[in-house]
């Protein structure tokens, strides 16, 4: 009966599911087939420009959003979603050109005025809030670019405008962290926590600065961000990796098997658990583990190397030469 009831609610799931696509599909065409009757409307390319942003096809966004901020100008609303999108691409493809582009459209949206033809949605609600988005952007993309006395002028003037933002006391306090004026990044951290309690990026960075210096109270920040992110590979990673280095192998292997419940070929989780076992003298596990990181990546040398000793304590003689060779090949071709 159970299995009956389950069976029931995936069918309707999988049906539901081809509803909202064909749903989707069906609107895209209607949107486009009304820009080819009406081709210098702008907000159908905003429309259309936004089914495409929402499900994260932002090349083709940028396509639609650049007719529609060509077509009305003034529209800060337009500019903003092309910007979004131009940002976003980079991200994808750390494409820089895209990243200058989305500068310089954020950048006109901060000095520009407001105007009675502008169009808003429910997160943009009013022009002070494109404005100080955009902003923050611009902070954003400076610090990317390392222009950090640029990035200094815009939290200065994200302060003047919300002094109780905690995101620009997290972004002071990541330049700084950049400039290696780690007491006052820690502070601005810090700073940001007492502002907005959940916000994961400064108890990590708290957490990983301390990291660094091998100071055991990263794991209480760590633990901290883990509450608020459980599935942060790149948080899992690090609890993993300090207890590794500081000898505490069970919780080490907890946390990288967390890891790869979420990603089962992580390459550098399943590394560390080869060298974990090895260290425990588990050649067979370790090998096992090694065997799964050359599968997501044959040129792993080290793991060929780490395999060929696994096989070597197991008595696997041929299999350890194989592997050796292999090792030795890869680390000519790397050279």
């Amino acid at each position: 009966m159970f299995l009956k009831f389950n069976i029931f609610y995936l069918l309707f799931f999988c049906f539901l599911l081809s509803c909202l696509q064909e749903s989707n599909k069906q609107s895209f065409d209607s949107i486009s087939d009304q820009i080819v009757n009406d081709s210098l409307n702008p907000d159908l390319y905003y429309q259309r420009g936004m089914n495409y942003y929402k499900s994260y096809n932002y090349d083709y966004a940028i396509y639609d959003f650049r007719n529609a901020n060509r077509l009305d100008s003034l529209n800060i609303h337009y500019k903003l979603y092309l910007a979004f999108s131009l940002y976003e691409s980079y991200k994808k493809n750390k494409d820089t050109e895209y990243l200058n582009d989305a500068l310089l459209y954020f950048q006109e949206i901060v000095s520009s005025q407001d105007t009675s033809s502008l169009s808003y949605d429910d997160n943009y609600f009013n022009y002070k809030t494109i404005k100080y988005a955009s902003l923050t952007k611009v902070c954003e993309i400076y610090t990317l670019f390392s222009e950090y006395d640029k990035s200094f002028i815009c939290i200065d003037n994200m302060n003047k405008e919300n002094p109780l933002d905690y995101y620009s006391y997290y972004l002071r306090g990541f330049v700084l962290e950049n400039l290696q004026q780690i007491d006052q990044a820690i502070y601005y951290y810090h700073k940001s926590i007492s502002l907005n309690e959940s916000h994961f990026d400064s108890y990590f960075k708290i957490g990983f600065i301390n990291h660094n210096m091998n100071d055991s109270s990263c794991i209480y920040y760590y633990n901290e961000a883990f509450k608020i992110d459980s599935s942060n590979i790149n948080l899992l990673y690090n609890i993993a990796k300090y207890y590794q280095d500081n000898s505490y192998f069970n919780y080490a292997i907890k946390y990288y098997n967390k890891i790869l419940i979420q990603d089962q070929f992580n390459e550098k989780a399943n590394y560390n658990l080869a060298y974990i076992y090895f260290y425990l003298k588990d050649y067979e596990q370790s090998a096992n583990y090694a065997s799964e990181v050359i599968y997501s990546n044959n040129k792993n040398h080290f793991a060929y190397n780490i395999r060929s000793m696994c096989f070597k304590n197991l008595n696997r003689i041929e299999e350890a030469i194989r592997d050796s060779l292999k090792c030795a090949e890869l680390k000519k071709i790397k050279n």
